[in-house]
């Protein structure tokens, strides 16, 4: 047990050139305490990479071993082994064995404002992997990525069908208006979307540039290097919250009085920008603003 946990802790703790990570896995198989996340799954990318980042982050608390499993399957067409790779997944530690316990019951449930450590290294990891250029950004201005959910699961033909993934266009403007405030002039903004057949005109008084259906891994990655980003009600979101570099420049069009499902570690991942909103004196653990259950689009 000392070996297994020496190995773990030389594994963390050589692992960030700034903090101590090393960018390498020092370990050269998964011990008899490793954990991981779960083989077999065939989530979308960004239910498998938060996936990740819970149990990572989980062993980490537990001092125990992260071992690592090359994701294969993976929802919407995406390649499950080249996201692997293009987030760093191979640094999280040596690879799992079958006989690895899957930690299932885990996933999406850490604290995260617990896990400094386990954070600054998925950020270091992700960063250490080729990544596509930041060609829709102008570097001299000031970014702003929003995230939209609207795919055809969510809304269809301007038809919400499932409120509890959809934010409010009163909230995402509210949310916007309180980016435009805030931010020096002039600054870019880039709406990031799957959505296929929702009208965006609802925000076009901010003037933004649309990214409808882009690259996957071209459009993650500018959220996670925007100077500011506001989240959808989704995990890919999440996983762009936490590999980001500063939660005072991540925003959420909601409060968080619910603690709801994934959506309970946005409350250590940023700060509510609907806040005008809410009654005078309120805060955002008791204000309840962003969870309407009706099906309107506003």
């Amino acid at each position: 047990m000392v070996s297994q946990l020496l190995a773990h802790f030389t594994y963390v703790m050589l692992s960030l050139p700034a903090v101590g990570i090393q960018l390498t896995s020092g370990l050269e198989g998964c011990p008899r305490d490793g954990v991981t996340e779960g083989r077999g799954k065939t989530d979308g990318f960004g239910a498998q990479m938060l996936s990740m980042l819970s149990v990572f982050a989980w062993a980490e608390e537990q001092n125990l071993t992260y071992c690592t499993w090359r994701w294969q399957g993976m929802g919407h067409g995406e390649n499950g082994g080249q996201m692997f790779d293009f987030v760093g997944g191979p640094r999280y530690g040596p690879p799992s064995k079958p006989s690895t316990f899957m930690s299932k019951n885990k996933q999406k449930v850490v604290s995260w404002q617990h896990a400094p450590r386990a954070r600054q290294a998925a950020r270091a990891y992700y960063l250490a992997a080729p990544k596509p250029p930041l060609q829709w950004f102008d570097q001299s201005k000031t970014t702003v990525a929003i995230h939209i959910r609207g795919s055809n699961e969510i809304v269809q033909h301007n038809k919400l069908i499932n409120p509890r993934r959809w934010v409010k266009w009163r909230y995402l403007r509210a949310c916007m208006a309180y980016i435009n405030e805030t931010t020096p002039h002039p600054y870019n903004l880039h709406v990031f979307t799957d959505a296929e057949s929702l009208d965006l005109d609802p925000i076009s008084a901010f003037k933004p540039t649309i990214h409808r259906g882009a690259n996957l891994q071209t459009s993650f990655h500018h959220m996670v290097m925007a100077d500011k980003f506001i989240l959808a009600k989704s995990s890919l979101s999440d996983s762009i919250a936490y590999l980001r570099s500063s939660d005072v420049s991540t925003f959420y069009p909601w409060t968080t009085m619910r603690n709801l499902s994934f959506l309970r570690l946005n409350r250590y991942l940023g700060r509510s920008c609907v806040l005008a909103l809410c009654p005078a004196g309120s805060s955002d653990l008791s204000c309840d603003i962003g969870w309407d259950s009706d099906v309107g689009l506003w």
